[in-house]
């Protein structure tokens, strides 16, 4: 799959529009030094596929599928590497702005106290098997959106909540523990249906 790199220096809250050809990969990096908001427009009818790699290592920190004409927000340091995959036929067109975070701000709606020390992280599959958009929200990480019939990988600490969101209440869905297994796939759709019955959502 080619890969096309886009240096981003200096540019705190620049813009940078890309056009991603089928089954291609293009590598954005962020500015020269330190932390932002990634602002991920996908304007296409297409997937498109999202990674956060460590720019030193190359180690994996998150992947999602973001939806066909939606967008969403990601933390991302001069550290990383962002990937924006087009895994289909068509040609995707993508955006993507860097907003500069000040010292102790996080993203919109993440927790401002100082995070507990870090826990030990497992990496596994979120499986949407629907024909249905499923949105979810994880808090101080990202805000994926399933798209029908995709996989996301994520890499996230034990004890970090997966979040669903109905009649505009945040709810539960899971919280990442060790019964879950590195590489496992999780039927998104199945478990949202049983946290729903569980809570009392359910017509």
């Amino acid at each position: 799959m080619p890969l096309v790199l886009i240096a981003c220096f200096a540019c705190a809250e620049s813009r940078i529009v890309t056009k991603i050809q089928s089954n291609s990969v293009e590598t954005i990096s962020p500015p020269a030094s330190g932390n932002y908001r990634a602002l991920i427009r996908n304007k296409s009818g297409e997937t498109l596929q999202v990674t956060l790699r460590d720019k030193e290592n190359d180690q994996f920190k998150f992947g999602f599928g973001l939806g066909s004409r939606s967008n969403t927000s990601v933390p991302v340091t001069a550290n990383d590497i962002l990937l924006l995959g087009n895994e289909g036929d068509p040609q995707i067109k993508a955006s993507v702005k860097f907003y500069e975070l000040k010292p102790g701000e996080s993203l919109p709606g993440a927790p401002q106290q100082q995070r507990p020390p870090r826990q030990p992280r497992i990496s596994f599959v979120l499986h949407n098997a629907t024909a249905k958009s499923i949105p979810l929200i994880i808090p101080s990480v990202m805000n994926p959106n399933l798209s029908p019939f995709s996989s996301s990988g994520v890499d996230l600490e034990i004890g970090q909540e997966i979040l669903f969101r109905e009649k505009g209440k945040r709810h539960v869905l899971l919280v990442v523990d060790e019964d879950i297994q590195a590489g496992e796939k999780i039927n998104v759709a199945k478990l949202l249906r049983e946290r729903r019955k569980a809570l009392g959502l359910t017509n």
